[in-house]
């Protein structure tokens, strides 16, 4: 037999082997970067760490809706101030509640800021759905901001919205083209989400680091297909869109979960408007308010009143 017929049948088969075996791992891979999405978006539902009943909190049990859908009930606190200055819309991270922050929003009302605080989608009281990875939270905080127009007589440009790691992310986006809000303050934010992904990835499934930086590109096309476009969560972009306000940004040097370099990107994203920026030495994630309590709620304070164009608190 000639060698030729020999080898041409062999090479074919090769191909068609090589074919087969490489559809096999995509469909592996694609598979597990659909697993991975599915368990990334799955929130963690934790107790209540206060209520606002143990601090001496006047509040109401509220429920509104993400703007522009009524399928998902959200649920929070409304904690009024005696003659209110304004009123903070508060976010918290991923996993956490509208409880995590209550002893900082306690002192915030003894400032003279009525508080909004509520679960975002699939944590705490709120409806369990899917997280929308950030790219739906916003809708979430817009929400908000309409509750507070709208059910609380609050007037435009006296709404400021406050948020706290995974939140603090999700405020600078919110607030982008929102003529009722004045402030926005955001404490330990994240710059990209796709640049934070892998870490948190590894946090909520079983896939190491390495392995989960394996599967980015399938990663983000899977979330692609759940509605979710996370290259284009980053708020680093979107603080380019404050042209009238000043932000203001907090950040623990020591931060192991969210870089100190992720503020300082956003820092550098607004320096055209002008930042507050807030850096507390020693301090781990989320941290500041902690470790140096009076200090904190003093900033904080100065920055929304001065932004209200009120004159500033006594320090």
């Amino acid at each position: 037999m000639n060698p030729e017929q020999v080898r041409k049948p062999f090479t074919k088969r090769l191909i068609i082997i090589g074919a087969v075996a490489l559809a096999i791992l995509a469909v592996v891979y694609l598979g597990m970067s659909w697993y991975v999405v599915s368990q990334a978006l799955q929130g963690e539902i934790v107790a209540f760490e206060h209520h606002p009943g143990e601090l001496g909190l006047t509040y109401e049990d509220v429920e509104f809706h993400p703007r522009g859908d009524e399928s998902i009930t959200l649920r929070g606190w409304w904690l009024p101030a005696d003659d209110a200055v304004g009123s903070i819309v508060w976010v918290h991270g991923v996993d956490k509640n509208r409880a995590a922050q209550l002893p900082m929003l306690r002192d915030l009302i003894n400032e003279g800021f009525s508080i909004l605080a509520f679960d975002l989608r699939g944590h705490g009281q709120s409806d369990i759905v899917p997280l929308g990875a950030g790219f739906k939270e916003p809708a979430d905080v817009r929400g908000a901001i309409d509750f507070l127009l709208n059910d609380k007589d609050v007037a435009s440009g006296e709404v400021l919205l406050m948020g706290w790691s995974f939140g603090a992310g999700i405020v600078l986006m919110a607030g982008v083209g929102e003529p009722a809000v004045a402030a926005v303050y955001a404490d330990t934010p994240f710059a990209s989400l796709t640049d934070m992904m892998i870490g948190e990835i590894a946090k909520r499934t079983p896939f190491p680091a390495w392995f989960a930086s394996m599967l980015r590109p399938g990663i983000v096309q899977m979330a692609s297909l759940r509605g979710i476009k996370i290259d284009e969560v980053r708020p680093e972009v979107a603080v380019a869109g404050y042209t009238d306000m000043v932000i203001g940004l907090a950040h623990c040097r020591e931060d192991e979960r969210i870089p100190l370099e992720h503020s300082l990107r956003i820092r550098e994203a607004a320096l055209e408007t002008g930042v507050w920026f807030n850096l507390y030495p020693r301090c781990g994630h989320n941290e500041a308010y902690d470790d140096f309590t009076e200090q904190y709620v003093s900033i904080v304070t100065n920055y929304f009143r001065d932004q209200l164009g009120l004159a500033t608190a006594q320090q």
